[in-house]
């Protein structure tokens, strides 16, 4: 009977084990034919070949799963294991995408940025989130002059129609230089009201999630500063509608359809009616009133946005929806970035009693008034601000560790050769802003490696007299080793350097290193696509900190999930970080995925940094 038993299991633990081999081998006979393509290609003596594809597991899906599970982590183990000596390229159902990593590559993409553009996937993005119509689309589509002043010399489009250029250059015209100041000092007002007006007494109240309350007090106030406060006036509801949208922006990014996401449709549609409301409000009021100056810029908005209207309507084939679906991205790239910054600058400053005195004794020293001041009415320099080497550091490495942008253009005129490699024209070139922040090859970990890549160290940016190198770079590297891009392309703030990259206070101080970075720190893009906003977008960064860390102090700021929430407990849990909501990945500085709460009471008189009691506990 035993031999009987004994015999039948063998039978079919044999065929068990053939039929799971069987099931296994596609997979692995995939994966080994790949990695083979993969070396063939890399080895090859053949000029002009195009980049390998990193091999994968699944047939026809491609590296589709990794990517839908964590897309960090699927770019840096193709990067870490493919990517490290030449351009790889990804199969995501059935679609190429060309993966660019390391320093020379990046800095030659850069360099050559002007044969580049990202009009596919923005115009994919903008039909998608912002609900472009076909009209808007195809005007956008027909747009092949380039986004630089000199068209492309094979385009025939019309000057006044050539709305990719004019897009970006509004942008660095109207939010940096002369324009950047009024911009500033009127985000700081707004802020300042709001502050000022909250009702908040100087006990600690009830628990509140964080970003709420970030959003809250930083989305009106940008508002207000690009589109007046006509603009609210005539939208109480956009902040919340507009909150709304932004929960449901993967979902609209993948294409789901409205009765999926309706919460986010229907917001979408608000955010967008209100808009058109707005821009038919400034038609009436042009006939009937005139302003000047200040006043102008207080109630029918910033100079940016009355001159992106004009620029509008010079455009032929341009309709009231398509305009208002352009304008939403405005609000999307203005506020998003901004307010997540802000909120990942308190919760790591919170974190840490001795960085925030510190910061805010920095804080001191930028304000207008004296010391004795109510917090609320600080009258904070943001020129000066942008000097203070810590909280520079703060903004710095907020960005580094949160920001996950996925750069995407692509060759649309020409295919595009650079060192021995070609990428077909009209294929998707991208770089990971979050794979170059992790190279372990470059950025410096501390003296003994006790500040890894993955943790918040404000000190990572900061350069000290006495050791020029204790901060930015490991020691074998110098940023004589990074290539510089040129004069055009760097980031000239009007608070650094350019050609050093250092900007310090005093002298003799710590300085902060941030010249010289484009290829290894990219949260605001680089080449010809950088950021036009970075100017104000650093501005109003650190006088959001400023404002909030001086103004309120937090208490018990506390990681809660749905257990939580439910008042349900799970045994003795470990704390543990905040996790990311990477359904926003490729999009910018991400948000938390779930609730922070916390306690929050209004401070006395500024006193600096002493006597500071918090912490954060998660």
């Amino acid at each position: 009977m035993d031999d009987l038993f004994y015999s039948m299991f063998d039978r079919y633990w044999e065929r068990g084990t053939i039929y799971l081999l069987a099931a296994f081998l596609p997979f692995l006979l995939t994966y080994l034919l790949t990695y083979l393509s993969y070396r063939t290609t890399l080895r090859s003596n053949k000029q002009e070949k195009k980049p390998p594809v990193a091999p994968y597991w699944i047939p026809f899906v491609g590296h589709l799963v990794p990517f839908l599970q964590n897309p960090a982590k699927a770019l840096l183990s193709i990067t870490n294991d493919f990517g490290k000596n030449a351009p790889s390229r990804v199969k995501i159902a059935g679609r190429d995408i060309y993966l660019i990593s390391g320093i020379s590559y990046i800095n030659f993409i850069w360099k050559n940025s002007e044969s580049f553009t990202p009009k596919t996937i923005q115009l994919a993005c903008m039909q998608t989130v912002l609900k472009l119509n076909k009209n808007g689309a195809d005007f956008c589509q027909s747009d092949d002059s380039g986004r630089t002043s000199r068209p492309n010399p094979t385009s025939h489009v019309e000057p006044n129609n050539r709305i990719w250029f004019h897009t970006h250059d509004s942008a660095a015209r109207f939010l940096s230089g002369s324009h950047l100041k009024r911009l500033t000092s009127h985000f700081h007002h707004c802020l300042e009201k709001r502050v000022g007006t909250l009702d908040l007494s100087h006990q600690f109240g009830e628990e509140t999630d964080l970003y709420t309350f970030i959003y809250d007090m930083l989305f009106p106030a940008q508002i207000e500063v690009l589109f007046g406060s006509s603009f609210l006036r005539l939208n109480p509801n956009f902040p919340s509608d507009f909150r709304d949208f932004h929960r449901g922006l993967s979902y609209l990014i993948q294409g789901y359809p409205r009765w999926l996401v309706p919460r986010a449709w229907d917001a979408r549609e608000r955010c967008l009616e209100g808009i058109k409301k707005y821009h038919a409000s400034l038609d009436k009021e042009t006939d009937e009133t005139t302003r000047d100056g200040d006043e102008k810029d207080f109630i029918d908005g910033s100079d940016y946005i009355r001159y992106r209207k004009q620029m509008h309507a010079k455009m032929k084939g341009l309709d009231a929806d398509s305009i208002a679906s352009s304008e939403l991205g405005v609000i999307w790239a203005a506020t998003s970035n901004m307010i997540t910054s802000v909120f990942w600058s308190v919760v790591e400053l919170t974190k840490d009693p001795y960085l925030l005195s510190k910061i805010r004794d920095e804080i001191i020293d930028s304000a207008s008034v004296s010391s004795d001041s109510n917090p609320s009415s600080l009258g904070l320099d943001a020129k000066k601000l942008a000097t203070q080497p810590l909280l520079q550091c703060v903004f710095a490495e907020v960005l580094r560790l949160y920001a996950y942008v996925f750069l995407v253009n692509t060759s649309e005129h020409r295919d595009f050769s650079f060192r021995g490699w070609m990428i077909p024209r009209d294929q998707m070139v991208a770089i990971s802003s979050h794979t170059a922040h992790m190279d372990t090859n470059v950025w410096n970990t501390g003296p003994t490696g006790n500040h890894p890549l993955h943790t918040f160290w404000a000190e990572r940016f900061l350069i000290r007299p006495s050791n020029r190198r204790n901060g930015l770079l490991k020691k074998s590297w110098t940023t004589s080793q990074i290539p510089t891009l040129s004069k055009d392309w760097q980031d000239e703030e009007h608070t650094e350097n350019a050609a050093s990259g250092f900007v310090s206070n005093t002298p003799g101080s710590p300085t902060v290193f941030l010249g010289g970075l484009s290829s290894i720190w990219m949260p605001f893009g680089g080449g010809h696509g950088l950021c036009p906003g970075r100017h104000l977008a650093k501005e109003e960064t650190l006088l959001g900190v400023a404002m909030l860390i001086t103004s309120f102090d937090f208490e018990s700021i506390e990681y809660r999930d749905m257990w939580d929430r439910l008042g349900l407990k799970r045994g003795n849990r470990e704390k543990k970080n905040l996790d990311l909501d990477m359904r926003y990945f490729g999009t910018g500085v991400l948000p938390p995925k779930k609730e922070v709460k916390f306690k929050i009471r209004r401070r006395g008189k500024m006193q600096g940094g002493d006597n500071v009691c918090h912490h954060l506990s998660i």
